[in-house]
C-alpha cells in the first residue's frame, strides 16, 4: 500500500463524525494522557483513507500509516455517520463508489471481535427499543411506569382516568423533528392534561408513547463503563416547586449535579440489564420518586456522558481512559 505499519500497535479506534464534541472531549483527554487513537470520521474519511485486501486479510492506510484488524485492541462506537464525499455524491455512479466503500468499511470492522468494542452495533441496536427495555428491566426487578402505545382514543382516555396522579408523553423513537433550513425542534416529555384530551383527532396518525407519571424527589443519570458505575442526582424545579418533566429544558441551565450512590438492589438490576445486552457502556435514565423508589426511564447504549464532567464537574473520562488503556 506504500505505507509503514504504525509504530504503536494495540491501538483504541474512535469511529464517529467530524462534529462529534464529546469524542472530542475524550481524544484531548487521550492526548494528555499519551494513550494512542486513531480517530475515523465517518463523514471524512473516503477523501483519506485507503483500503486493501490481499492475503485473506484486510487493512487501511491514512496519514502514511497502515493499520490492520489485529493491532486494534478497543474500539469506540461513537455516532458514525453514513459516508459522505461531495465529489461521489453528484453522480449515481459516484453514489455507487460510496456504497463500495462503506462494504469495504465494514468488512474490516467486522475483523474485529465483537469484545473490543464499545458496544458493538449489533448489540447497540438489540439495546435501543425503548419498549422492550422496559420489559426486560421489569424481568430482572427494576420498577418502571406504567406505559401505553396506543392510536386509540378511547384507550387513551381510560389511561389517564386510571392514574389520578397523572401522564406524560414522549418520543418513541427519537425527540427531534429535523426540518430543511435547520429550523428543527426538539421533543420534551410532558404532561397531558384533561384539555389534551379535548382534541386528539390526530392520535391515530402514529403509535404514542405514554406513560404513568413518576411524582420525582429528582433524576438520576447512571453511566456505565465497563464495570464502572458513576451516579448523578439532577434536581431542578418548575415553577410549583416539583422536580421538572424533563430535566433537559432549558439546555440543562437550572440543573444542579451531585455524586448519588444507588440502591444495592438497583444497581444489581442495572448490572443485570447490562449484562442482558452485552453492553460495555450504557446512559441510563431513572429517577427517585417521593415514595421512595427507584424507577427504571430507559437505557440509551450510545448515549452522552461529556456533559456531566463539563457542567457537573465530573469524572467519567477517567473510566474510559481505564478501559481503552
Amino acid at each position: 500500500m506504500g505505507a509503514e505499519p504504525c509504530q504503536t500497535v494495540a491501538m483504541l479506534l474512535i469511529l464517529t463524525n467530524s462534529a462529534d464534541v464529546t469524542a472530542d472531549y475524550l481524544a484531548d483527554r487521550l492526548r494528555q494522557a499519551g494513550q494512542s487513537y486513531v480517530r475515523l470520521d465517518t463523514d471524512l474519511l473516503v477523501e483519506s483513507l485507503i483500503f486493501e485486501f490481499s492475503a485473506y486479510s484486510p487493512r487501511i492506510c491514512f496519514d502514511g500509516c497502515q493499520l490492520t484488524p489485529e493491532d486494534i485492541h478497543a474500539v469506540w462506537y461513537r455516532r458514525p455517520e453514513p459516508l459522505k464525499s461531495k465529489n461521489l455524491s453528484r453522480t449515481a455512479e459516484g453514489r455507487w463508489a460510496l456504497d463500495e466503500w462503506a462494504e469495504a468499511l465494514e468488512a474490516f470492522l467486522s475483523f474485529i471481535p465483537k469484545e473490543r468494542w464499545f458496544n458493538h452495533p449489533v448489540y447497540e441496536s438489540l439495546a435501543s427499543r425503548k419498549l422492550e427495555q422496559l420489559c426486560i428491566a421489569r424481568s430482572v426487578g427494576l420498577s418502571v411506569p406504567d406505559t401505553l402505545v396506543t392510536q386509540s382514543e378511547a384507550t387513551l382516555t381510560s389511561f389517564f382516568r386510571s392514574h389520578p396522579e397523572g401522564i406524560i408523553i414522549k418520543p418513541l423513537s427519537r425527540g427531534y423533528v429535523e426540518r430543511e433550513g435547520g429550523d428543527d425542534s426538539v421533543i420534551y416529555t410532558s404532561r397531558v392534561t384533561i384539555r389534551d384530551l379535548v382534541d386528539l383527532h390526530d392520535l391515530e396518525s402514529c403509535p404514542t408513547f405514554f406513560q404513568a407519571e413518576i411524582q420525582k424527589q429528582f433524576d438520576v443519570r447512571v453511566t456505565f463503563v465497563d464495570g464502572d458505575w458513576h451516579g448523578v442526582k439532577l434536581t431542578s424545579s418548575d415553577e410549583l416547586g416539583r422536580q421538572v418533566c424533563d430535566i433537559r429544558i432549558n439546555n440543562m441551565e437550572d440543573v444542579s449535579y451531585e455524586p448519588v450512590l444507588l440502591p444495592e438492589n438497583v444497581q444489581d438490576g442495572l448490572k443485570r440489564l447490562v449484562s442482558h445486552y452485552k453492553l460495555r457502556f450504557a446512559a441510563i435514565d431513572l429517577a427517585a420518586s417521593l415514595t421512595g423508589d427507584w424507577v427504571f426511564f430507559e437505557i440509551n447504549p450510545g448515549g452522552q456522558w461529556a456533559w456531566q464532567d463539563l457542567a457537573g464537574g465530573m469524572d467519567i473520562y477517567k473510566s474510559f481512559l481505564r478501559a481503552f488503556a
